[in-house]
């Protein structure tokens, strides 16, 4: 787990969490600039990765604790939405 969080979750959390916000922006006039680190491909990627461990979580946790007869059609919804905003599909 240390090793993940070293290479992986440590520079990710930081952006997550702007603890590195000053590292983002030029100071070179009046007013400082923003400095774009990610392409929106690269913020599309992300989320959709994100959005599939998201779902595979939940479907885990809801074979294990049970969320309540709501749960499969909230994850129904997921797998719509997902389908609608980064038009593919997510496996079943």
């Amino acid at each position: 787990m240390l090793k993940w969080y070293n290479t992986i979750y440590n520079f990710q959390s930081r952006d997550v969490h702007a603890a590195n916000a000053l590292d983002h922006l030029h100071f070179g006039g009046d007013v400082p600039e923003l400095v774009a680190i990610s392409t929106d491909d690269e913020v599309s990627q992300a989320l959709q990765g994100a959005a599939i461990q998201f779902r595979a979580v939940m479907a885990i946790m809801e074979d294990y604790v049970g969320f309540g007869p709501g749960n499969p059609s909230a994850i129904a919804w997921f797998y719509r939405e997902y389908d609608r905003v980064f038009r593919r599909k997510i496996r079943k």
